[in-house]
Order: C-alpha cells, then structure tokens, then sequence
C-alpha cells in the first residue's frame, strides 16, 4: 500500500521545478467544476440514479431557509438509506467562480496538525466526502498517509494519495483553487476569511488551524485531488460516507441502519463504545425531515462522530452520550446535552472529558436516544492502526463463458488469530458522464465472495453483489495456521460497457482486497483452471447457498457483516436438484447441481 518511488520521484522533480505547475488534465477551467467546457448545464450522472437500496430513487425540493431552498435532488423513495444526491446543475453558478494559487506562505498544514475541527464546508455538496475526511483527520496515521509531503511545493505541484477502485493511486494537482466573493455560510470564520488579494474567499471547503486560526490548504487539496479522480468537482455533489471512508483508508467499511428489521440499539451503543476504543472513524446521517430544523439539525446531512461517553449526575443516573460535528462549521443540535443545555451542571462525573467550546461551531453533544431520533445511520470503517492489508487484479469471466468464476481464486494462510475482511472492488460509477477513463453506459456487474477451509467447509459468504455501496464486503474468523480458499463468482451479469471510452476491451477488471486488523497473513493467488477447480468452487457455492453463520458470533463486528448472508428465503432447493439465490444484481439465479 506505500506509494512507489518512481510516484514519489516524479512528485518531487515536479514539486521542486522553477515553473509554476499546471495540471493540464484538471485544469482551472470550466470542465473541471462541472465536467464540460461550454456553459451548457452538465448532463445527469443518470437519468434515473439508483440509492443504496438498490431501487429507483425519487425526486424531492429542499425547503428550507439556506440558498438551496427549492431546488431538486435525488433521495431515497423509502427513506431507509440516505442516498442523497442533487438534480440539476452544479452547486454554484460558474460566473461568481474564479481559480487562484493562494500566497506561498500558507501552509498545507500547521505544526498543530491535523483536526476534525480544522474544516467548513463550502458550496459543493459533498457533506458526506467532508464527514469522513474529518474523522480520518483525527488519526494522524491515516492522514499523513494521504500526503507525499506536506510542505508546500514551490511551483504548487501536490502529491496525494487516495485508495480508488481497490488500489492505492497516486493523484497530483496544482495549487489553483476555486475561489469566490460569495462564499456560502459567511457567518463562519472560514468563509470570511480572503485568501487572494483582491479579497475572495474559497467556493469549496475551507480549512484553518483550530488553534491558531491561520488558513491551510491540506483539506481544499485533498478534495481537488478526490474531484480530479472523478472527472469534476460536480461528480462529488452527494454520496454515502461509507464510500468516502474506503476511498481514505483503504479499509473495509459498513453501515448500520437503524431501519433494518434486526436492529438493535443497545448492541449499537456497546459497540460504539468499542469502536471509539480502537479508534475507527465513524459518521452518521439523517434523512430528509424538514423538522430537524427545529432542533439545529440538518435533513438528508451526513456529520461526523468524534466521540462517545457515559455521564453520571448527583442523582446516580447515567445519559449515554455522542459527540457530532457538522462539516459545515455551524449549525448545532439545541436539544437536552447541547453546549448550553443546562443537563451539564448536574454532571458529577464523565467517561471522557466532555468537552464543550459554548460557541456555533458545528460540534455537539447528544444524548443516545435523541441521536436515534434524529439519525438513521452510522458508517463505521474498519481501520486499524497496525492492519495488514492487500489488494489483487482479477477479471470477470467471458459472458459466454460457462464457468461463472473469476480469472483468479486465493488461497489464504493465517499466521495469527485475525479478523479477515475481503472485499470486491469493481470501479466506481462516479463521474461517468465526464471522466476519460470510462464510458458514460458503464455499469458495474455482479460479484459473490465465498470462502471455505481446508475441508471444504463454508466460512463465509456474500451474495448481495459488488455493485452496492459498500462494495460487497464479507467477513470470516482466521486462527493461526489456518488456510482458506477464497472464490469470486459471477452469477449475475457482467459489467456494462467496461473500460475506457476510446478503448474496446474484452476483458472487465476488478480488485479483491484482503484486510486483516490484528495479524499477518499470506495470499497465493491462481488462476482459475475448470479441470482442477470446477468440482470444488461447485461444491462450495452450493454450500453456501445452503450455509449459515453460527449462533454465536466470533468477533464484535461479525454481526454488521451477517446482513451479507442470504437470507432464508431466499434460497430454495427443489425436488429435480436445482438450488436457487437471490442476488441483489440481477434477481433469481439458478445454479444446478
């Protein structure tokens, strides 16, 4: 996962040249806010975009007292996910933006580091990209990472890392931003602070030091470098936090809804507690209900969460506790807990320090209860300090291919006792309508992971396809010595219109990524060969389909991950021997045995 030296060359000849650097493939233009040149609004991603349930998402107007009051985006017909996405042009008018290099003596980042507290978003909707950053800005680990260096380039060249489609891809931009005399949320310091000399303050986000209030550039950076991967900075209006937190880490991530039939919140709150412990990064979201504005909150948002706490009052009562923060900068929950709420002087003891600014800055504290309210979701990624992680090219089958295995299968050896997350990684619809590198029609296929033992038996299973947002990820135990099989199937269809758009390929690529939090491991990869493996991978997908995760569970995240199991009723088994699945990609698939 460490960026090449021939990467981190390239970065520093550029970085330390005597010439300003000018990225000509995401240049201060037109086509880099919004994906095309002329003033034309941009073309929809989609003409009917599809949420995270994989179903039809429906039209909806904001109403609301900010400057998106009536306009139209995308969400979810349910409101069980919080698919969020605009409909329409961009998030600013291209006529009140201009790019410009900020002064050479503002820093990419301070002495102080690296801070949730650091960012305010600015007028892109990517509130979601932003509550992810945030949280993976609170480990420095995980920040630092993202950076080639982090001293200012002379000639404004920036090296950048970020984890895209499976694999860890090294991003250079230049130094020019979009800048604007309207910036939204005026109120903040953020957004009132100029940073050019004629007085114009950054469209997008903003970034300062939360101790000294001096403007840098390691956030407005980092989200040119995630637009440029895109296409556009159009391409990242609206998304999952989940996909941002992957794009960041490279770890494995999941979502927990508080909808979904077996939720239980008070396992939620026991393993929000452990989650905090271990450090992973974690967000949350609301849906879109207008009366959360009555209470400080935001509809159809994503905030981040950067702590949990139990207080104790005179009384001997304990309130379960959620510290948020709003990317936006302002904006907070004026409910019981909040930073003027008097429930604080009956406080007499705390889990944690409880800190509070009593000023608009867009982090709160909650109370449990309301925060299931108010929410509908937390996100949580998987990222270890010390993990041990790698990722794998494979390929889908021909269409006509009768062996519906991927190019490659894995062979897996445990030198620890570890949790094991692997992952199908196919590439990403984002930015199709305007990115080089693939085809507007393209559309991703259908993937199914299953792991066995050395007996065969089935550890682990996911049937729900790679083509949802949090990418197809299955879970399995691993004990020391042990060794596992993995298979990739492909029961459904295959991708659509794969590869570039000046490209005609057969073949259509995808990642398996292999993540384990607490031990090493070692991945032998094969090519699938039907002489030698076809009675094998055979038998293992009808076990799986027949499979069951025990009752008890092995590892405190195994029952975020049990929702990949297919369900019971959705596998059947009749009396001519032919076992049938649901797969989220393309419905029923019948297997015979």
């Amino acid at each position: 996962d460490a960026a090449p030296a021939a990467d981190a060359a390239r970065c520093a000849a550029l970085a330390g040249a005597r010439e300003p650097y000018v990225d000509d493939a995401f240049p201060a233009a037109a086509a880099s806010l919004v994906g095309e040149a002329d003033e034309a609004p941009a073309p929809a991603p989609a003409a009917h975009p599809f949420c995270a349930c994989k179903a039809l998402a429906v039209t909806d107007v904001v109403k609301s007292t900010t400057p998106n009051d009536g306009r139209s985006y995308w969400r979810c017909a349910t409101r069980r996910c919080g698919f969020f996405a605009w409909a329409g042009d961009g998030p600013r008018k291209r006529s009140q933006l201009a790019w410009a290099r900020l002064d050479s003596t503002v820093a990419v980042v301070t002495d102080y580091g690296f801070s949730a507290n650091d960012l305010a978003q600015g007028g892109l909707g990517d509130c979601w990209f932003l509550s992810a950053l945030s949280v993976v800005a609170e480990r420095h680990d995980l920040v630092a990472k993202l950076f080639l260096d982090t001293a200012r380039a002379a000639s404004g060249c920036q090296g950048l890392r970020l984890f895209m489609d499976g694999a860890w891809t090294t991003i250079l931009v230049d130094d020019q931003l979009p800048v604007t005399s309207k910036p939204r949320r005026e109120n903040t310091a953020a957004a009132a602070a100029p940073v050019t000399a004629g007085g114009l303050s950054l469209a997008y986000v903003r970034s300062r030091c939360a101790t000294t209030g001096a403007t840098t550039l390691w956030a407005p950076l980092l989200e040119k470098a995630y637009a440029k991967a895109h296409g556009s900075f159009k391409s990242i209006s609206g998304g999952q936090i989940a996909e941002a937190l992957l794009d960041l880490t490279g770890a494995p991530t999941f979502c927990v809804d508080f909808a979904a039939q077996n939720f239980d919140s008070e396992r939620l709150w026991r393993s929000l507690e452990r989650w905090r412990a271990r450090r992973f990064p974690m967000g949350c979201a609301t849906d879109p209900q207008p009366d959360l504005r009555e209470v400080g909150l935001c509809g159809s948002h994503a905030y981040s969460i950067t702590d949990v706490a139990t207080v104790v009052d005179a009384a001997g009562a304990a309130t379960r506790l959620l510290r948020i923060r709003n990317p936006h900068g302002v904006g907070e929950w004026t409910g019981d807990w909040s930073d003027s709420s008097a429930k604080w002087a009956d406080v007499v003891s705390s889990s944690r320090g409880n800190e509070r600014t009593g000023v608009n800055d867009g982090t709160f504290w909650i109370d449990f209860t309301h925060f299931l309210m108010g929410f509908s979701r937390v996100d949580v990624c998987v990222a270890a300090e010390k993990p041990r992680a790698a990722s794998f090219r494979n390929a889908f089958p021909a269409k006509k291919e009768p062996w519906r295995v991927a190019r490659k299968i894995y062979d897996v050896a445990f030198e620890g006792d570890t949790d094991l997350f692997v992952t199908a990684l196919q590439p990403t619809q984002r930015g199709t309508f305007c990115r080089g590198d693939r085809k507007v029609s393209y559309r991703p296929g259908d993937l199914q992971l299953v792991a066995v033992d050395e007996t065969g038996r089935v550890v682990a299973a996911c049937f729900r396809g790679a083509d949802c947002f949090d990418r197809g990820a299955t879970f399995c135990r691993g004990a020391r010595g042990a060794r596992l099989r993995v298979y990739v199937y492909a029961l459904g269809a295959n991708p659509d219109a794969a590869g570039a758009k000046k490209e005609r390929t057969a073949e259509a690529p995808f990642h398996v990524r292999f993540y384990a939090p607490d031990a090493a491991f070692e991945v032998a990869e094969a090519d699938f060969d039907a002489a030698a493996h076809g009675a094998s991978a055979l038998a293992a997908l009808h076990g799986a389909l027949r499979w069951r995760r025990p009752g008890a569970f092995a590892s405190e995240l195994e029952p975020y991950f049990s929702q990949a199991e297919p369900a019971r009723s959705d596998v059947a088994t009749g009396a001519a021997g032919v076992a049938c699945a649901l797969t989220m990609g393309d419905g029923i698939v019948a297997v015979t045995v």
